[in-house]
This record gives C-alpha cells, sequence and structure tokens, in this order.
C-alpha cells in the first residue's frame, strides 16, 4: 500500500487529519475522540440524536466509545515514518470547498481544517484559529507524548 493510500485509511473523516486518540462507534466507523464529540456537541445543540457522521446510523443517547489502541498504534507509527505532506502531492485534499482556497489554518474551536476566507468572512469568524502546520505539529508532538 502506498503512503498516500495508507495516510487516507489513517485520517479522520471530520478533521481529515491522522487519528488523533481514535474511538470506534457501535457501526464500526472510527473518528478521533475530540471530532466525534465536538459533532455529537453541535448535533445536541440542533436537537439532533447523535450519529455516525460516515454512515449516518443515528443513536438514541451516545453510545460508549471504544478507544481504538490498534489504530491508536498504527497512526503513531506512521507519522513517525512518514512526513507530513508539503502541499504539491494532493493538494486536492487541501482546498476548500467553498472558497476554492488552501486551507492553509485550523479552527480549534470547530476542529476543522479551513482557509484564509472561512475565517474572515465565513462560518468561523471570530474563532480561535492558528496555521494549520502548527496545529499538525502540535496534535503530533501530543501523540508522542501518549
Amino acid at each position: 500500500m502506498e503512503a498516500a493510500d495508507l495516510r487516507a485509511e489513517l485520517s479522520c473523516s471530520v478533521c481529515r487529519d491522522i487519528y488523533t486518540d481514535p474511538v470506534t462507534l457501535p457501526c464500526g466507523h472510527n473518528f478521533c475522540l475530540i471530532c466525534i464529540g465536538k459533532t455529537w456537541d453541535w448535533q445536541e445543540g440542533v436537537k439532533e440524536d447523535p450519529s455516525c457522521p460516515e454512515c449516518r446510523q443515528r443513536y438514541r443517547r451516545k453510545p460508549e466509545l471504544k478507544r481504538n489502541l490498534t489504530l491508536r498504534n498504527i497512526a503513531e507509527r506512521f507519522l513517525s515514518t512518514d512526513p507530513e505532506p508539503d502541499g504539491t502531492e494532493n493538494s486536492g485534499n487541501r482546498i476548500c470547498s467553498t472558497h476554492n482556497k488552501l486551507l492553509d489554518c485550523y479552527c480549534c474551536e470547530d476542529g476543522a481544517p479551513i482557509c484564509v476566507s472561512c475565517y474572515l468572512a465565513g462560518g468561523h469568524r471570530g474563532h480561535r484559529v492558528e496555521l494549520l502546520s502548527e496545529a499538525s505539529e502540535k496534535k503530533k508532538e501530543k501523540l508522542r507524548k501518549v
């Protein structure tokens, strides 16, 4: 399996980054613990039952999340051996679908990569934001400490 394919398999579909503290839902899909928590908090705010962002399976209440230690170990090993993409490869995943600009920022409140326009005039205006590269380094450092 090529590194790009493995990176895709080890990426959370919510934040699109390599899994950080991955958990598995009863439907079998995996997410970063923080990502699924924020997703369910948002769903609760709009009076929706919690659901899987991948397959949309609904749950009457938040199900127990199972930490996926095997996936965490694989993700950590991958991060330690595979350099971060430099933006020239696979840049299609790094373009904002709303503004057609490079995703070069990270919204700390929503846990999502965003473009500058999302921050200045879009739905992330006023949110705490940092450079995507800095946020990525912080996540990697956090993973190394685990």
